[in-house]
C-alpha cells in the first residue's frame, strides 16, 4: 500500500529585494491517504490542483517540504541515496507528452533497453557493443524485450523505428512500455490520455485495465476528467488547491458525492442534449497561495461562516474513505447509512 502521511510541497511564487521568499503555492497541502494496492486509483482536479506535483513526489522528483511517503519497505524519510534507484525501479511513471518524454535520438529498442542498462539488468559494455546493430537484440534480453513491446499491441518490427515515426496512440504505448520493462509494482499515468484523440483514448484504457489484471499492478490514474478517470478506476481521489477533499469508490463519487467541489466537478461533465448548470466556476487568482481556510471557500454553494478561517477535519467512513467538508447535511447522511 502506498501510505502518504501529512506530505506538503511549496512553490516560491514571489521574492521581496533580499531574495526572500514573501508568497508561495502550496501545490501539496499536508496530504495524508493511503492508496489501495493491486488496483486502479484515479486521481482528478482541475489544472494546478496539484495532482501532477503528487506525481512526481511519489517518483521521487520532487523531494517533498515535509511529511513522508511509504511503500513496503521504502519510506521517504529513511531512504539512503542508494535506496532510491530501487525505489526508482518499483515505481515508473507515464508521462502526459509522449513525444517530449522519449528521446527521438533513439531507436524504441534503445530506448527500452536504456532501463535495464541503468539498473543494471544488463551490462552497459554488452549495451554499447551490440547498439551498433540496428537487427539484434541482445539475446538473454530479446524475449523481455519482445514481450514488453507485444503486451502494449505493438510488433516487434517497431523495435528499429524513431519515436517521431508513430502517431500519438502509438508512442503513448512505447512510453507504457518503458514504464513496464523493469516489472514494477506501481505505474502512475500523469494525464495519459488527454492529448489523445477520443478513440485512441480508449483503446489506451483498454489497455491499462488488461495490462493492470495481467501484471496485478497498483496503478494511479491521474486526470481532469472524471468520466476517463471513472472509466478505469475502482476508486477515485479528488483534489483540490492542494488537498484531497475527498475519497471514495467510483460509484459512491458518482452517485452520492459529500463534497461541493465533487458535485460542481460531475455537473461540469458534457451530457449530449443536457445543458450545463455547473456555476461560479471562474477560478480565483488567489486560490492556491499559501492562506487559511477552505480553498474551495470562494466558489462553494454551501459555505457557512467557519470555512473562511478554519480547514475542515476529515470525515473518514470505511475502507479508509473520507471527505472533507464543513457540511452538517452530509454527516446527517452518513450517520443514516
Amino acid at each position: 500500500m502506498i501510505k502518504i502521511n501529512s506530505l506538503k510541497k511549496q512553490f516560491p511564487l514571489k521574492k521581496n529585494w533580499f531574495g526572500n521568499v514573501i508568497n508561495w503555492v502550496n501545490a501539496l497541502n499536508s496530504i495524508s491517504i493511503d492508496f489501495p494496492t493491486n488496483k486502479i486509483t484515479g486521481i482528478v482536479g482541475e489544472s494546478g490542483c496539484g495532482k501532477s506535483t503528487l506525481a512526481r513526489v511519489l517518483c521521487g522528483i520532487y523531494k517533498p517540504d515535509e511529511g513522508s511517503f511509504s511503500w513496503n519497505e521504502f519510506s521517504s524519510d529513511k531512504m539512503k541515496k542508494s535506496m532510491w534507484k530501487n525505489y526508482r525501479r518499483n515505481v515508473q511513471m507515464v508521462f502526459q507528452d509522449p513525444y517530449s518524454s522519449l528521446n527521438p535520438r533513439m531507436r524504441i529498442l534503445d530506448i527500452l533497453r536504456e532501463p535495464l542498462v541503468i539498473h543494471k539488468l544488463i551490462q552497459s559494455n554488452i549495451f554499447k557493443k551490440i547498439k551498433k546493430d540496428n537487427t539484434k537484440v541482445n539475446s538473454e534480453y530479446e524475449d523481455k524485450i519482445l514481450q514488453t513491446i507485444n503486451d502494449v499491441g505493438l510488433s516487434g518490427e517497431t523495435l528499429n523505428k524513431y519515436p517521431h515515426e508513430f502517431s500519438g496512440g502509438q508512442r503513448q504505448r512505447i512510453a507504457i512500455a518503458r514504464a513496464l520493462i523493469l516489472n514494477p509494482d506501481v505505474v502512475i499515468f500523469d494525464e495519459a490520455v488527454s492529448a489523445l484523440d477520443v478513440s485512441i483514448q480508449a483503446q489506451i484504457l483498454n489497455l491499462i485495465i488488461d495490462l493492470q489484471k495481467k501484471l496485478n499492478m497498483t496503478c494511479l490514474f491521474i486526470a481532469h476528467d472524471l468520466s476517463v478517470v471513472s472509466y478505469v478506476s475502482e476508486a477515485i481521489a479528488v483534489m483540490y488547491g492542494g488537498k484531497i477533499v475527498e475519497f471514495n469508490t467510483t460509484d459512491k463519487i458518482f452517485f452520492s458525492p459529500r463534497h461541493p467541489y465533487t458535485k460542481l466537478l460531475l455537473d461540469s461533465i458534457p451530457r449530449a442534449g443536457i445543458k450545463n448548470t455547473a456555476k461560479n466556476t471562474i477560478v480565483d487568482s488567489t486560490l492556491f497561495l499559501n492562506r487559511e481556510g477552505c480553498p474551495f471557500y470562494h466558489r462553494c454553494s454551501e459555505k457557512i461562516s467557519k470555512c473562511e478561517k478554519n480547514y475542515p477535519e476529515r470525515t473518514s467512513f470505511d475502507e479508509g474513505y473520507f471527505y472533507e467538508c464543513f457540511n452538517p447535511l452530509s454527516v446527517e447522511e452518513i450517520k443514516k447509512e
